[in-house]
């Protein structure tokens, strides 16, 4: 669509007989004398048919100002002019202003009144009647539309005064058409505004939410644009978390009394709590709409708002924030902005790196690189399509190279202010997740983050809250790339020697910290993952985490078909006493290192093992909470106090230990995926404490188990049942539980 050309900020549309020498002569000369050109048509109408200069001129116009007056529908001229603007408003968003002058707008609406009397006049003309219909349809829709009742304005300059700075406004901000620009947005704002319903009588507040960068302050904004005029009072307080950190919340108190009152230089004084009752009781009787903008603790809320006792009946507040937690108990809705679509992805991405030009042939391959990396960001799909704009196809595939190793540091500085605020607990979290965790289980995760003695389930809701992570319909941790880079990126800026940071995830880093002077100096090193279809088959030195001291959480996985091996050809001789979380797949050897102190151990995890001895001189297992398959064989598991985890060999159950299973009663996960052997579940073994039970794959399994009445989570997918007992399901229903039926397919029970 062609960009509109105005000619006039202001059309006029009135009776003339009504209201030609009082109101709109003082309306023209208020919108004159703030150097807007207004079309006010003062000539007599004479005739029936309005000119084609007259029509032009609704049509050259951004804004038409329609007073519906007691003879207004009288005038078929009137009535065409009327036409024309809904035609306009429709087809290029020419910004409608009705104006109720001493009638009802009821009466405009539904044609009664003198409007009822008028159409019956018109009736009587033959020349009128395929008109009749459109006229009242105009009249309809031109009232729907919100403006200004001179009924609830008694004082006409006041009315006038109002009507002027409602046209300054729509004027100054970006109209409908102008949105266009804005991709993805229209359909926001359509959403946002149902929750709002712009119509009650009551005081609604909306939180916007989302992480950095997803357009919550765009969307506030486009918003505000669009229905701000509709009140009597309206306020964007910008930057709310800027100006706390700097001091600055008493300014932001004045801004929003100054111009909700329209009072210049407000002062706030900070010896009482609050503003002054009397600014308070003035606020009260105003119907507003006010926008706080990135909004961090609820305490700023406290200071900016008191409560919503301070405005009018009708009134609308929004308040945008990176954080769910601030909205709770304070706003009636919380609306949560979503990334953009591919298309609409590309759409921004192209628009940003072509401007006006078309995408050559050379680059069209490379769009898609960028815009999986924004993943639906807007920010970041904007920076990236202004950094690469007018380069050539080199410089895009260097940048993305580029991107692949250090993100860019215009998108991280925004992400990180939510990481910021963060406690150090929820930090830890955070960077485990970054690091090691995103798209794994979260009760996995949270097993990991408790053993590392963290409140991982505190941890986890506050960045969930955050918009730092989310929890996928299948129980996975997840986190936007963007996110999981800066996160990443945190870590490697506490040195460029990787043995002197506090996680290591990347194989080649972590080969090179294993092969140099047997870990020497590498005492900053708190966890170690390593997927090992990542690397070649390398040998270890039995003293390679001899320097390492700190470490706490160490894995060696799998994530893929291909599996390197780990060589211990002279042993293990060390592992560090603060060691809390150990998984090793296909450990080489047939025992830990027997001088390992395993007091503060929490979970040993050592699958597709061949180890025969383990932690042999543990008093009472130590704090072990948690351990796989080789324990159950072992006895050790008489000295366990708690058991959360195990691949239990039941495919084999003859030759579990009769005596250990009456330990299992204290058991709240199994996870015995893919054990093609299980048929049944022996008749020994005590579940009465089983949260989480994972038989996916489990393909011979026909019988359904008798469930435990605090089960959780279920996943019976792959597996040969067929039939479950009534009882079960009522049990499951008691507890609220999920059930895992297959891949992506899963019912809950509430």
């Amino acid at each position: 669509m062609a960009t509109q050309q105005w000619k006039h900020h202001v059309f006029v549309s009135f009776r003339g007989e009504d209201t030609r020498h009082n109101f709109v002569c003082h309306l023209d000369k208020a919108l004159s004398g703030k150097g807007l050109k207004t079309f006010v048509d003062y000539q007599l109408r004479r005739g029936e048919e309005i000119n084609t200069a007259l029509l032009q001129a609704i049509h050259d116009s951004k804004v038409a100002i329609v007073i519906f007056s007691e003879n207004y529908a009288s005038s078929s001229w009137c009535l065409d002019e009327l036409l024309k603007i809904i035609e306009c408003h429709e087809s290029h968003n020419q910004i409608v202003i009705p104006v109720f002058y001493r009638v009802n707008p009821s009466d405009v609406r539904k044609q009664n009144g003198s409007f009822e009397e008028s159409f019956a006049k018109h009736s009587e003309n033959p020349r009128y009647s395929n008109k009749i219909q459109k006229w009242k349809d105009a009249l309809t829709q031109a009232a729907n539309i919100s403006g200004r009742d001179s009924n609830a304005i008694r004082e006409e300059d006041k009315l006038i005064d109002l009507i002027v700075r409602d046209v300054l406004e729509k004027l100054k901000h970006p109209s409908p058409c102008s949105l266009e620009g804005f991709v993805g947005l229209k359909s926001k704002i359509s959403q946002v505004k149902t929750l709002l319903a712009t119509g009650s009588s009551d005081v609604r507040m909306l939180g916007i939410w989302g992480m950095g960068g997803i357009g919550k302050t765009t969307l506030a904004e486009a918003i505000f644009a669009e229905v701000s005029s509709q009140f009597e009072g309206h306020c964007i307080i910008k930057k709310v978390r800027e100006a706390w950190e700097k001091g600055r919340e008493q300014r932001l108190l004045e801004q929003l009394f100054s111009e909700l009152l329209e009072q210049s230089h407000v002062k706030i004084d900070t010896t009482i709590i609050g503003p002054e009752p009397f600014l308070v009781e003035r606020l009260k009787s105003k119907r507003v709409f006010v926008v706080f903008d990135d909004v961090t603790d609820r305490s700023q809320l406290e200071n900016l708002i008191g409560n919503q006792c301070w405005f009018g009946a009708g009134s609308n507040i929004i308040i945008t924030s990176r954080d769910k937690q601030v909205f709770e108990g304070i706003t009636d809705n919380i609306y949560e902005v979503e990334a953009l679509s591919d298309t609409e992805s590309h759409q921004l991405f192209v628009r940003n790196a072509f401007k006006e030009r078309h995408p050559s042939q050379d680059h069209i391959p490379l769009i898609g690189s960028f815009v999986n990396y924004a993943r639906g960001n807007p920010l970041a799909i904007k920076v990236l399509g202004s950094y690469v704009c007018g380069k050539g196809v080199k410089l895009w595939k260097d940048a993305l190279n580029k991107l692949s190793k250090c993100p860019n540091q215009k998108i991280q500085s925004v992400l990180k202010l939510s990481y910021d605020g963060l406690d150090r607990e929820e930090k830890a979290i955070f960077l485990h997740i970054a690091c090691f965790f995103k798209c794994e289980n979260i009760d996995e995760a949270k097993r990991v983050f408790s053993s590392c003695g963290l409140s991982a389930d505190v941890g986890v809701s506050v960045l969930v809250d955050k918009s730092l992570v989310t929890i996928s319909k299948y129980g996975e941790l997840d986190m936007h790339d963007l996110i999981q880079d800066m996160g990443r990126e945190i870590v490697r800026d506490e040195s460029k020697d990787p043995r002197r940071r506090s996680r290591l995830w990347d194989a080649e880093e972590i080969l090179g910290v294993f092969e140099e002077n047997e870990g020497t100096e590498a005492i900053e090193i708190e966890s170690i993952s390593l997927d090992r279809s990542q690397i070649r088959d390398i040998v270890l030195n039995p003293n390679v985490f001899k320097r390492m001291p700190n470490l706490k959480f160490l894995r060696f996985h799998n994530y893929c078909g291909k599996r390197s091996k780990l060589h211990l050809p002279r042993g293990l001789h060390f592992l560090p006493s603060g060691l809390r979380y150990l998984y090793w797949d296909e450990y080489p050897l047939e025992s830990l290192p027997t001088d390992f102190d395993a007091k503060e151990l929490l979970v040993l995890d050592l699958p597709n093992s061949n180890i025969k001895q383990i932690l042999k001189e543990v008093k009472d297992g130590g704090k072990l909470k948690a351990a796989a398959q080789p324990l159950f064989e072992s006895p050790l598991i008489s000295r366990v106090t708690d058991i959360v985890f195990g691949k239990l060999p039941f495919g084999i159950c003859n030759k579990v230990p009769s005596s250990s299973c009456r330990f299992l009663s204290k058991m709240t996960r199994m996870d015995m995926e893919g054990c093609q052997n299980l048929m049944s579940f022996p008749n020994n073994v005590d579940l009465q404490c089983l949260e989480i039970l994972n038989l996916t794959g489990c393909s011979n399994l026909k019988i359904f188990p008798e469930i435990s009445t605090n089960l959780r989570k279920l996943y019976v997918g792959g597996t040969a049942i067929k039939e479950v007992h009534s009882s079960s399901i009522e049990r499951l229903k008691n507890r609220k539980s999920c059930v895992w039926l297959g891949v992506g397919c899963f019912k809950v029970f509430h």
